[in-house]
């Protein structure tokens, strides 16, 4: 069945060379401002104002939001009938901006008239076409900011900086100082960006909706051919990846503040930028969280930290140093930097609300989340990864839509590290011996003072405090608890180790979250490319044959071999 998608963008995301890139491999593009920069009237009001280089700028620019719908809804009807008279696609790409700003007014606003769109969709239904995909391009805030704020782009910082020097010191007399007033014009327009960048995802979400079509929000830092799957294929499932992030990113931050060379760890080139790829070759989409890294903001010293790096053969135009370090300019005569400081902490704070608004979109629209390694390099989830399966549950819980992303933990099992026994294990048998010895009632026909005494030992060296809460205990009871204590260990184990390997921790008692969980346990990491992906995104109950892995790991191990013996007659 022929396809087609509706790509939007911000600007300064490289939607042209989006465009580019997908016509050279044989989608078809039909682009909005490229048909609205055709018509005659356009033609005419351009022509009145002598500039042609940047025609959408000046037309958005310049003219009332009346006008500039009228033309749009104009040239959607022509674009409209160019595509009718296309027979020869199987793909075609719609694309364009959702929002327009204008500068002389100060004014985002959306042109794209919905009745149009909706009307087109049951043209295209009767032709045999499916709109089945909204897809809105993003790109980091700073990387929009390079390419936006260069001379006559639509935020050309001298232009803006000129204008904003004549408001504060000539009309409000706030301040005569030129590098205060740099300050404001440069988070003055992060600002902006973050805010159309913002509406941008909201106005297309909103189109995806009435036209009952996917809605996929794409980073340009990420495989090119991800998105040309996306467009060419109905039915490709995404993932989203939650991985740790700022543990392994601690130790480079540390070294570049010193001035001292870095590099990342192996995990992160050779493992997690490597998933995307792996997962294509199933024909899944992987969507990456690092494909924006803005949250990297030393604030000590004004900085932006080392970017995670990005993979080869992405959307994204190298165009510019990616790290972007002397981003957060300072006022030299304030030696303390606390303007520039207030007014970064006000960026960064609208950084975290987008940053925890894009990646529940993310994970709402996936149909399933990969929570890759979250133990390795610590024995506790990361913060992120723990918001991201809370968003995950609460999607689940909620059930308004009926979505049920599959949640997918894989360890590696060299993150399981007999530390864990020693440490994390021990720790939540001595913090939670009544939860635990409820847990085992439920699982072992045994007296609940047998299984107290079980955990006393567990908790304690050797056979020295066999006493049972009513006294020492019998022969019999000895040899009953000698025979139920492979099993009381095992189950004592899957308590701990259930709590420590998946979250949150009611997984495992809501029917409701426990039929779309997945424990996966590989022996390295080159397992990854042969395990069957697509099956378990499609499975629909519980798969626990990680805990099961993990258990006969640990049962195996010197400490617990030496526990269990001691129980030996």
């Amino acid at each position: 069945m022929k396809s087609l998608s509706f790509l939007f963008a911000p600007s300064g995301t490289c939607l042209s060379s989006v465009e580019e890139y997908l016509k050279s491999q044989g989608v078809k593009v039909f682009d909005v401002e490229d048909y609205m920069s055709r018509l005659l009237e356009v033609k005419e009001e351009l022509s009145k104002r002598g500039r042609f280089r940047r025609t959408m700028l000046t037309l958005v620019w310049h003219s009332p939001v009346h006008k500039v719908k009228k033309w749009w809804r104009d040239a959607w009807n022509d674009l409209q009938s160019d595509l009718f008279k296309e027979e020869n696609f199987d793909h075609a790409v719609i694309g364009g901006h959702a929002v327009y700003y204008s500068g002389q007014r100060n004014e985002f606003y959306s042109a794209v008239d919905l009745n149009l769109l909706k009307r087109l969709k049951e043209q295209l239904r009767d032709e045999g076409i499916l709109i089945d995909k909204v897809i809105v391009l993003i790109d980091d805030i700073y990387d929009m900011y390079h390419r936006l704020t260069r001379p006559n782009e639509i935020f050309d910082f001298n232009k803006i900086f000129e204008k904003t020097k004549g408001l504060l010191i000539d009309e409000y007399d706030f301040t005569r100082d030129k590098e205060d007033i740099k300050l404001i014009v440069k988070h003055g327009i992060l600002h902006k960006l973050l805010n159309w960048r913002q509406n941008e995802i909201l106005i297309s979400e909103t189109i995806s909706e009435e036209l009952e079509a996917r809605f996929i929000v794409f980073a340009l830092k990420q495989r090119r051919s991800l998105l040309l799957k996306l467009i060419s294929s109905t039915d490709l499932p995404i993932i989203y990846v939650s991985h740790p992030i700022t543990r392994f990113r601690r130790d480079v931050i540390s070294k570049w503040k010193k001035g001292v060379s870095y590099s990342w760890p192996r995990i992160v080139y050779e493992e997690i930028n490597e998933l995307p790829k792996i997962f294509e070759t199933h024909n899944i989409i992987l969507i990456s969280p690092t494909a924006i890294d803005e949250l990297r903001i030393a604030l000590d010293i004004l900085k932006l930290s080392p970017r995670w790096p990005v993979p080869g053969n992405t959307l994204w135009e190298a165009d510019v140093d990616v790290n972007y370090t002397d981003f957060f300019i300072a006022n030299h005569r304030d030696s303390l930097n606390n303007k520039a400081k207030i007014l970064s902490l006000l960026s960064i704070a609208q950084i975290i609300d987008q940053l925890s608004a894009r990646d529940h979109k993310l994970v709402f629209y996936a149909d399933a989340i990969l929570v890759y390694r979250p133990l390795c390099g610590a024995n506790s989830f990361s913060g992120g990864v723990l918001t991201e399966l809370d968003y995950w549950s609460n999607i689940i819980k909620s059930n308004e839509t009926g979505k049920r992303p599959r949640l997918i933990y894989l360890h590696l099992m060299e993150d399981i590290t007999q530390d864990i026994i020693k440490n994390e294990v021990v720790a939540i048998i001595r913090n939670e011996p009544v939860s635990i010895a409820d847990f085992l009632k439920t699982k072992i026909d045994i007296h609940e003072d047998m299984i107290r005494q079980f955990l006393t030992r567990l908790t304690s060296s050797g056979r020295s405090s066999a006493v049972s809460p009513r006294g020492r205990l019998s022969p019999e009871e000895e040899k009953c608890l000698s025979d139920n204590a492979f099993n009381l260990m095992r189950e004592t184990l899957r308590y701990c180790i259930t709590k420590l390997f998946i979250y949150p921790q009611d997984i495992l008692s809501d029917y409701r979250l426990r039929r779309s969980v997945s424990v996966i346990v590989l022996d390295d990491f080159h397992k990854v490319q042969n395990f069957n992906w697509k099956d378990e995104i499609k499975r629909t109950s519980e798969n626990l044959s990680g805990i099961e892995k993990i258990l006969d790991y640990f049962m195996k191990t010197k400490d617990i071999s030496d526990f269990l013996k001691s129980f030996k007659h």
